[in-house]
């Protein structure tokens, strides 16, 4: 069913349906509500296709995972979503697909997001500053260890990835100074790469906002890092990300440029 949806078979997901089939979307959004009957659940994911941007969207991860199955007649299980739209919009999050079976097909389908926030309000009804949902999502990638992810997605060519430049003692940093999105020599793989070979990312490694806030698409993040370096030192403190973000031409949020400012924990950890 799943990998119908990634390859955009809705003809491969109703023929796997019951006649009766039901498809209950119970978060926010264009395509809220219950939808019975081969036709309507056709229309819903109609309504997914024209509101995610059809294949200008770009779906970052679309993910199935922790399947728990109730006998023969029931499946529940989580999803993860990173999506951006060609309106601009970032669609992140979880929720909880509850499934029936009947007669060896399904038979219904509820789609309940998950606490804290509904990702489809927080998108369609803007509920939430998108350029914050961007940068939770980069923060997000990062964790999971998927830097090329952020790269190849999340960033406009050319965007500038400041790390401390010109603060003093920054040239002791590996991964500290300005790179340049696309630039060879100066892409945004290069400090992401020092990063890894310069930290150690065990349990208990700590690197992330703390608070968030934006004015527009500028958004400003207090970051709290805690981490040893490979070299056994400690990298401990509070430092200020801000992040820019446009859309680019084809109508996809991303960041400009993301400047990360008071990193002077870090020049004390990689002194002499």
């Amino acid at each position: 069913m799943y990998e119908c949806f990634g390859k955009g078979d809705v003809k491969g997901i109703v023929d796997a349906g019951s006649e009766d089939m039901c498809f209950n979307f119970v978060g926010g959004g264009p395509y809220k509500g219950k939808f019975e009957g081969r036709a309507n659940v056709e229309k819903f994911f109609g309504l997914i296709g024209k509101n995610w941007g059809g294949p200008k969207g770009v779906t970052i991860e679309f993910s199935p995972s922790d399947f728990q199955q109730s006998g023969d007649s029931k499946l529940v299980n989580t999803m993860t979503i990173k999506h951006l739209t060609p309106e601009g919009l970032v669609i992140f999050g979880t929720e909880t697909h509850t499934w029936t079976f009947k007669d060896g097909k399904w038979s219904s389908i509820t789609v309940k997001p998950d606490a804290p926030r509904d990702m489809h309000a927080a998108a369609f009804e803007k509920k939430e500053n998108q350029a914050i949902m961007l940068c939770e999502m980069c923060w997000s990638l990062f964790g999971q260890g998927r830097t090329d992810e952020i790269i190849k997605h999340c960033n406009l060519e050319n965007a500038v990835f400041d790390l401390m430049s010109g603060e003093e003692g920054i040239d002791k940093v590996p991964y500290g100074g300005k790179y340049i999105n696309g630039q060879e020599g100066k892409g945004f793989e290069i400090p992401f790469k020092k990063m890894q070979e310069s930290w150690v990312f065990d349990k208990d490694f700590v690197f992330k906002p703390t608070k968030i806030t934006a004015i527009g698409n500028v958004v400003t993040m207090t970051v709290e890092i805690d981490c040893m370096t490979v070299g056994g030192k400690k990298i401990k403190g509070t430092e200020t990300h801000t992040a820019i973000c446009e859309r680019d031409a084809n109508g996809i949020l991303k960041t400009k440029s993301w400047t990360v400012t008071n990193g002077k924990h870090h020049v004390q950890a990689f002194a002499a």
